[in-house]
Formats: C-alpha cells, structure tokens, sequence
C-alpha cells in the first residue's frame, strides 16, 4: 500500500485538480513517514502546503471548506513525520492541533475527506 501512494500520478491539470493534488502530496508524505524514509517526506510536506494554498476557499466538502480539512491533513502530516524522527513531544503536539482543528469541523456522517476521527490517533 505505501508504495502504491508514493507512486500515485499527479494530476496535470493541477489547477481544476487541486484538492486531489494536495491530497495525493498528503498521502505520499504519510508513506514516506511509514516506511520510515523521511529524507523524502519534507520535499512532499512543502509540495502537499503548495498544493494545499492553491485551493480556493469556495472549495466545498459540503458543510465545510476543504481549506480548513486542509488544515487537519496538514497537522496530521507534521505530527506523522515528527513521530517517526522521534521527536515525540512535537509529534503530539501536532496531532493535538489536528484533533482541535478536526473537532472544529461542522460534523456529518460521512466526515469528508477523514473517515476516521483524528482523536483515534493518540489512542494507541
């Protein structure tokens, strides 16, 4: 599965694709992260930004705006990376900021781009 996600294609038309774009960049730097090669994983966390501010805040995963799920993804890849370089209390601290910003999010039952909580991440 992890390599799978670091060789998915990036759209051409980066534009009218820009959530899947930052997406992809997202799911790319979580793989680098768990395979534990994260030489890799800061060029793909400022390709994931880059793509993530290319959004338009009229971008909607009906109730809320994909820039601010954006935000979560990109707590979420901070605390990811910063975990697997052992630095545990940056770590953490990032996953708290994706938690906050998770539960900011209007909640319906599909939850958008996230199907699971991010609380479930401190669990373990």
């Amino acid at each position: 599965m992890w390599e799978e996600l670091k060789n998915l294609p990036i759209p051409e038309n980066q534009e009218l694709y820009c959530v899947t774009t930052a997406m992809i960049h997202y799911g790319k730097g979580i793989s680098w992260a768990a395979t534990g090669e994260v030489a890799n994983v800061d060029v793909e966390r400022d390709l994931f930004r880059a793509a993530a501010e290319r959004v338009p805040p009229t971008r909607l995963d009906f109730p809320n705006k994909v820039v601010d799920e954006l935000q979560v993804a990109s707590a979420m890849l901070d605390g990811e990376i910063e975990y697997r370089r052992g630095r545990f209390d940056d770590a953490f601290e990032s996953l708290r900021l994706a938690i906050e910003r998770d539960d900011s999010l209007l909640f319906y039952s599909s939850k958008g781009m996230f199907k699971r909580p991010q609380r479930s991440t401190l669990w373990f």
